[in-house]
């Protein structure tokens, strides 16, 4: 029996004689409807012809079952009872009944006269995806039907009216945790939030409240993906006698981390995504709506030990009719480079032109996005005019990383600067080793900003790495976690991108692109080590790398008033609030 990531599954299915020696291949988490997961699916739909003793079963809790059944040519389907507790649902409008809430004309949630609502929109794969609804200055909520509330109470009907339900309501929400304190049995309370900005905001609001932020009474734990493995583990602390907790999660609670002791869940509906602008070729993360799937996830967090509730800050209009039933797959709304690249690869499709190809799959791209695609990789050079891969393009393939990151990694081999192009694309793999505490972030930056020296937050993460190494050669491992302490890193993701690193120069090597290790022969492996980084300390030589490997996402900076004007694909941008050159003045050419 064999445990492994969709992704090992995948390469499996991308070799001559696929799953061989397998009778027997589950996947799970289906209804998540990542591009790997999808790609797994329609590859081994097209192997079942070759292997009908193959026996294949797919598996989630959320999933729409009938959708996968029809794809399998009608497919039996099971259901198996689960073992969580019934979980009463509450709506917004059931909420603002038992709060009694008001929504005062200074509230961010409130829709006055003459205001006009921007709306974010994307080019998408499948049309237009708004985050927001048009511009105009109107004081009704445009989702707000006035026959729909008739029998709730005239203050419920009023907030209703005037509410923009796109913005998370912090008052409300303050106000929900009170009512279910009071009304209520014991439990730790949940509550989903979009992103880490509003964890911050609810948070400081009630560790400054004389109720929550007593901690006496009350343990307000934030989680969410930047903060270190010690502040994760702390939302599965057992709380003491008379202490509730309420941990504020993004969506990594929802199925990367279980907090078993849940028993309400806050849950405000809203979620990041990572979309792809079609227009602009970039990927933006949105604060979108969840789908009716996704809300059911959260809602079964809350009954785990016992009979839970879950609040939801939406109506119950909007839960039922006007959410998606399901998340928009990831092949809908990604770019399609690296897929072109293993469908290339795959033996099962050889023959088929990339477009019949991707016609296979549970839910197909539109051709726009397909010939995008083809386009980009021809530019590349990846493909030929004939769609097959080049020597460039087989090397992209080759490497299990994002098309923009393997072009980096053959740089980097190439001008013979490996080791530190190599962790830089770790990096870019995983998530950043710089750690920004809530309640000391400005004390985490202040002892960052040190590695910082080329105005690169790329070169940045390099130099924390390299510094990490040096205190664990010179003083061990305890040395290098004290490092981490004292700078605000996760000591996890910096060996992670040691490995990661490692990894790479292996597949590098298997390419004959980097001297394979010889351990027999200890001096001529360090010669040759040496050679393939005879620019590593050659900044200006990473810089190359960097904006060659990545490019077009790259921009110009050109002299402005108080600061450089940015400007990437002819439109102005802004740098992120993370970034060291957040507040640069100006960059060296």
């Amino acid at each position: 029996m064999l445990f492994c990531t969709t992704g090992i599954a995948l390469r499996m299915m991308l070799c001559d004689r696929p799953l061989e020696g397998i009778s027997h291949i589950v996947i799970d988490e289906v209804h998540e409807r990542d591009t790997q997961t999808d790609l797994l699916i329609m590859l081994v739909r097209e192997l079942l012809p070759q292997r009908p003793e193959l026996r294949v079963l797919l598996m989630s809790a959320t999933l729409q079952a009938d959708v996968f059944s029809r794809y399998f040519d009608e497919c039996p389907v099971l259901n198996c009872k689960g073992r969580s507790y019934p979980v009463t649902e509450h709506f917004l409008e059931d909420v603002l009944t038992y709060t009694g809430h008001k929504l005062t004309p200074d509230s961010p949630c409130y829709l006055a006269d003459h205001q006009h609502w921007h709306k974010q929109s994307f080019t998408l794969h499948r049309g237009q995806h708004t985050a927001e609804w048009q511009d105009g200055g109107q004081s009704i909520n445009p989702d707000y039907d006035e026959a729909r509330y008739a029998d709730r109470p005239e203050g419920v009907r009023t907030v209703l009216r005037h509410l923009n339900e796109h913005v998370i309501n912090l008052d409300l929400i303050i106000e929900l945790l009170a009512h279910i304190d009071d009304e209520h049995g014991e439990g730790a309370i949940l509550v989903f939030l979009p992103g880490i900005a509003d964890i911050s905001s609810l948070l400081n609001s009630l560790q400054v409240s004389r109720r929550f932020g007593d901690v006496s009474a009350f343990r307000v734990l934030p989680l969410h993906s930047s903060l270190s493995p010690a502040e994760q583990s702390a939302v599965f602390d057992t709380m003491p006698p008379g202490v509730r907790k309420i941990v504020l999660a993004t969506n990594i609670a929802e199925t990367s981390i279980t907090i078993d002791d849940a028993v309400f869940v806050i849950d405000s509906g809203r979620a990041k995504q990572m979309l792809f602008d079609e227009r602009k070729q970039m990927r933006r993360l949105v604060d979108c709506w969840i789908s009716q799937a996704e809300a059911r996830q959260r809602a079964g967090r809350a009954g785990r030990v016992r009979p839970g509730h879950v609040f939801k800050l939406f109506t119950r209009f909007r839960g039922v009719r006007a959410m998606e039933v399901a998340r928009r797959p990831e092949m809908l709304r990604s770019p399609l480079q690296e897929l072109c690249l293993q469908l290339r690869l795959a033996p099962l499709l050889a023959d088929y032109p990339l477009r019949a190809a991707f016609a296979l799959a549970l839910d197909e791209p539109p051709d726009v996005a397909v010939t995008a695609a083809i386009s980009s990789l021809q530019r590349t050079g990846a493909l030929d005019t004939n769609e097959q891969l080049t020597p460039l393009g087989q090397h992209l393939a080759a490497l299990p990383v994002d098309v923009s990151i393997g072009r980096l990694i053959l740089f980097g081999a190439l001008l013979r600067c490996a080791e530190p192009i190599l962790l830089i694309a770790a990096a870019l793999s995983d998530r950043s080793p710089f750690l920004s505490p809530l309640a000391r972030r400005d004390e985490a930056r202040a002892a960052q900003v040190c590695f910082n020296k080329e105005q690169s937050d790329h070169l940045a993460v390099l130099e924390a790495h390299a510094q990490w190494a040096e205190a664990k050669r010179t003083g061990g491992n305890g040395e290098g976690r004290r490092f981490c302490d004292r700078h605000f890193l996760s000591e996890r993701t910096m060996q992670g991108m040691s490995d990661m690193a490692s990894q790479f120069w292996q597949q590098l090597a298997e390419l004959g692109l980097l001297p394979a290790q010889d351990r027999r022969n200890a001096e001529r492996w360090e010669a040759r080590r040496r050679a393939a980084n005879e620019n590593a300390d050659n900044p200006l030589v990473l810089k190359a790398v960097l904006c060659a490997g990545l490019f077009p996402n790259v921009l110009r900076a050109a002299p402005g008033k108080h600061v450089p004007v940015l400007i990437q694909q002819k439109q102005s941008v802004t740098i992120h609030p993370s970034s060291f050159n957040k507040q640069q003045k100006q960059f060296e050419s």
